[in-house]
């Protein structure tokens, strides 16, 4: 397939012929005809520090946030992540992507909420629970 092509056009005329095949056997399954995106990892980036967990977690959904943001193709007058970024990149010779389109966070915890309950507001609401 060429670079810009209309997949699910293809998609849809494969499915189109596909579905004009009246020798199947009968005790074949009905044909899927699916579009699979390769999805394989091109970069890992780890952060790490002696910070909170939670400012970890921040920092790499700050990163995460800017790299998925349209405007990262060239280095900012202002600086920041996006200049960082785009100044370490620029020896590398390599065909940049129009856009980034998927940023998985891995290793992060989920979100949890806890609720502490003092010992004598715990027995005056033991009757509701």
């Amino acid at each position: 397939m060429k670079p810009g092509a209309d997949t699910q056009k293809i998609l849809d005329e494969i499915k189109a012929e596909v579905d004009r095949i009246d020798t199947f056997p009968d005790e074949a399954e009905e044909p899927i005809v699916i579009d699979i995106i390769n999805q394989d990892p091109t970069i890992s980036v780890a952060i790490f520090g002696e910070v909170s967990e939670a400012r970890l977690r921040q920092v790499a959904e700050g990163i995460r946030d800017d790299l998925l943001d349209a405007k990262f193709a060239a280095p900012t007058k202002n600086g920041g992540l996006q200049s960082l970024v785009a100044s370490i990149l620029k020896p590398f010779k390599f065909k940049q992507p129009a856009s980034i389109t998927q940023i998985d966070l891995v290793g992060v915890r989920d979100y949890e909420i806890a609720i502490e309950v003092s010992e004598e507001r715990s027995s005056s609401l033991r009757h509701f629970l």
